[in-house]
């Protein structure tokens, strides 16, 4: 166990530092990005490889790490040297405190339970000996297993899919036709290849790929050998010969390696994604560097043309393949970088290596001062049954403001545990991959009695891979009386649908019972016919309050050892669980009361405007916090982040003639005032992802300039006939840029009721939250 630990500390603190590199490097890219050729580009990721899997860096007065003070503790973590039974130096004991594992994961150390690590004795003067005895905590000790659990299984599964693609490759069909025989030496003499690398062929994928790290061969697939033309086929074949010169399998190897040693730090696999995708533009720099610019353009048209006519599905992701799923945002980099190329920038400067060089002394180094002392961190009271935190017990009932969703969208448990009115545990442990990613809450008045309902999902690069729901409820009926109407009434039938004709099946129902930790869980396992379970229901009470888990859909069933620990980790949540529950998925958050009013400024950036009733006795419906998508067209991916307010408004008396509709949003300038006054208009996103130009005028009201669009429909040219017109409004103050919707169902556009409304809105001051109630 001692030298699990010790590995496990010096895990921690080269995955800190490692995070340091990467993030370091994410910076010098984007700051870099029109200097930097894609192979150096590619480069710079050994610094980070070597920071994730090198043990011990020397000293050095110019390491980054003088600013944050690591390395020293994963130096002294790997000493060989004995050290006394059950010690560890004062250094690392004193530093222990700071083992924390990444936000997105929950593990079971820090369930109930968990504790701090515990100081070594100090030395004795009058006895002139050291005391022995280091206590380990429970928490760092299941920590260390579950990290080593971790990587071991991750590593097995590399090589296992290292022994399933040799066995896939004894199945495939070695490439004899001559022509394409005499294509692939052409381009491996092009590419200065002296041995040969043999070419198969099969129907098992869809796109080409190069594999084996000791004996490399390409596959490419039967339609491709069979439908491309000779120069088209050449640019494959150049791209998979080039991935082998440049020594991309052992890369790949050793990423994957990294990867399973840090699997804790999603920073990580961030990092490793990017890689590979900085892999595929130097590499396709290399093949253009023998290929010559001229070839540039046929080149890109070969991967386009590919990708519309062969796209795959599935992903593998420890191969080297021609092209992957398409991801908009990586292809497009690749296309731009083909775009723009020019002979000569696939080699290495001296200036590129003198940078290099630098960055490596800078990061592959560790800070030669002593790491300073910081003292144990004083553990957390105990928790008992019930308990909440004093921030929630004492927080001021918040008014309902807007109530228009049945179950409200949460994403904060805090908040929903806040205004439910009784007490419920959550899951302290889920299964791996699975995070929380919204809570709804109906209250008592809507649903007969209050009800939380979390929602946890495993996605991978966009993908839901399974997803289940804990609904929490006062319990109003004995468990069994719960589940015998259940078994009665719910899901008795399904309605199939076969063109219009529409019949009603029995659906088939298992109920089962099992305890955990002496609690009784009845199981219940829906199933139509001879198909696989589509839902499974978990009942059980605890306390006064009545749990139900959900997981639907045949691909997304648990085991029951899995659900079993999902439930034997229940726990009232505390502090760290309404850190980690906390939902940054849920893009559109609703605004119900004076509570979220409140916290407005720390989610869009800006105390707003927020008038409850308009000109004309309007007034305010609903409001929300969303995503700069609603109010423009984001001009790249940090903009996408920016929050704005919107308030909608509708008239208290809809059956009166004038203005029926009124959208209010608001959102931090950032110069985007500025950019559409200069360009004369303003995109907006329509249904298909795509950009809706609209152009504008400048108007005066009041004295005050506005942009103000043409009519226009949201999706332009792909609206319906029967959807209003709109008409937009747009203004700045200070830093904030205001738009205002008018729908064109209403009065005529500049109508006097249209401009007291604007006039009201740009005199309306920003809402007091101090005396706000």
């Amino acid at each position: 166990m001692d030298i699990l630990i010790r590995a496990f500390l010096w895990f921690l603190d080269a995955t800190a530092a490692a995070s340091v590199v990467l993030l370091l490097v994410l910076a010098v890219q984007r700051l870099l990005r029109r200097r930097l050729s894609p192979r150096l580009v590619h480069a710079l990721w050994l610094l980070v490889l070597l920071r994730l899997l090198v043990p011990v860096f020397p000293d050095s007065p110019v390491s980054i790490f003088h600013l944050l003070q690591l390395g020293k503790a994963s130096k002294q973590a790997v000493v060989l040297e004995p050290l006394a039974e059950n010690r560890l130096p004062s250094e690392m004991v004193e530093n222990l405190h700071y083992a924390a594992f990444p936000k997105t994961q929950m593990h079971p150390p820090l369930m109930e339970g968990s504790q701090q690590p515990a100081n070594v004795p100090a030395r004795q003067a009058d006895e002139g000996t050291e005391q022995a005895g280091l206590s380990y905590s429970l928490a760092l000790r299941l920590a260390a297993v579950t990290w080593l659990a971790g990587a071991a299984a991750l590593i097995l599964y590399v090589a296992a899919f290292s022994v399933k693609m040799g066995r896939q490759r004894r199945r495939l069909e070695l490439l004899t036709d001559p022509q394409i025989v005499s294509i692939i030496e052409d381009c491996r003499l092009r590419l200065g290849i002296r041995e040969p690398v043999p070419v198969y062929t099969g129907r098992q994928g869809k796109s080409p790929y190069l594999s084996g790290l000791f004996r490399p061969w390409i596959y490419l697939p039967q339609e491709m050998a069979r439908e491309l033309s000779a120069s088209q086929l050449a640019h494959i074949l150049l791209h998979e010969l080039a991935h082998h010169k440049r020594k991309d399998i052992m890369w790949n190897a050793i990423g994957s390696l990294a990867l399973a040693i840090h699997w804790m730090n999603p920073l990580v696999w961030i990092g490793m994604k990017r890689m590979k995708a900085d892999r595929e533009l130097a590499c396709d720099a290399c093949v253009l560097e023998v290929l010559g610019e001229a070839e540039a353009v046929p080149y890109g048209m070969t991967i386009i043309e590919c990708l519309k006519r062969f796209s795959p599905v599935g992903r593998q992701s420890e191969l080297l393949y021609f092209f992957g799923p398409n991801q908009q945002m990586e292809m497009k980099r690749r296309i731009h970088m083909i775009k723009s190329f020019k002979k000569g920038s696939y080699k290495l400067s001296v200036a590129a290596v003198l940078c290099v060089g630098m960055l490596g002394a800078a990061t592959l180094t560790n800070a030669s001062s002593p790491v300073p002392s910081t003292g144990p961190v004083p553990a957390s009271a105990p928790q008992t049954p019930g308990s909440q935190s004093a921030s929630t017990e004492s927080v001021e009932k918040e008014r309902i403001l807007f109530d228009y969703d049945f179950q409200r969208p949460y994403a904060s448990l805090e908040k929903v545990v806040k205004i439910s009115g009784f007490k419920f545990k959550v899951p302290a442990a889920l299964p791996d991959g699975y995070r929380f990613t919204v809570i709804h809450f109906a209250p008592k008045e809507k649903a007969g009695t209050s009800l939380a309902s979390l929602r946890f999902a495993k996605t991978v690069e966009g993908i839901n891979h399974g997803s289940f729901r804990l609904k929490a409820q006062p319990a109003e009926a004995d468990l069994e009386a719960v589940t015998d109407d259940f078994d009665q009434n719910d899901f008795t039938t399904i309605t199939i649908m076969d063109g219009d004709k529409k019949t009603e099946e029995k659906l088939e129902k298992k109920k089962e019972t099992f305890n955990v930790n002496g609690q009784k869980i009845v199981k219940f396992t829906i199933q139509h016919g001879d198909e696989k379970d589509f839902q499974r229901h978990y009942f059980w009470q605890d306390q006064g309050v009545q749990y139900e888990i959900t997981n639907s859909g045949s691909n997304f069933k648990f085991k029951d050892d899995e659900i079993i620990s999902i439930i034997g980790s229940m726990k009232y949540p505390d502090e760290e669980l309404y850190k980690r529950f906390i939902s940054e998925e849920q893009l559109n958050k609703g605004i119900y009361d004076t509570g979220d009013v409140k916290r407005l400024p720390e989610a869009i950036g800006f105390v707003p405007k927020f008038p409850f009733e308009l000109p004309g006795a309007i007034q305010a419906d609903r409001a929300w916090i969303g995503d700069k998508m609603n109010f423009s067209f984001p001009e790249n991916e940090a903009d996408k982040k920016n929050r704005d307010l919107t308030i909608f408004y509708k008239p208290k008396d809809e059956t009166k003639a004038g203005v029926k509709r009124v959208k209010l949003q608001q959102i931090k300038n950032n110069s985007m005032y500025e950019t559409m006054k200069k360009n004369g208009t303003v995109a907006f996103e329509r249904i298909d992802g795509e950009k809706n130009e609209v152009k504008l005028q400048p108007v005066s009201i009041a004295g005050k300039e506005l942009l103000k669009t043409v009519n226009h429909k949201t999706d332009g040219p792909l609206s319906s006939a029967r959807e209003a017109e709109l008409v937009v409004y747009f203004w700045k103050e200070d830093d904030v840029c205001l738009k205002v919707t008018f729908w064109n169902d209403g009065p005529a556009d500049d109508s006097p009721e249209r401009n007291r409304i604007l006039q009201f809105l740009m005199n309306e001051k920003p809402i007091d939250l101090v005396n706000f109630k």
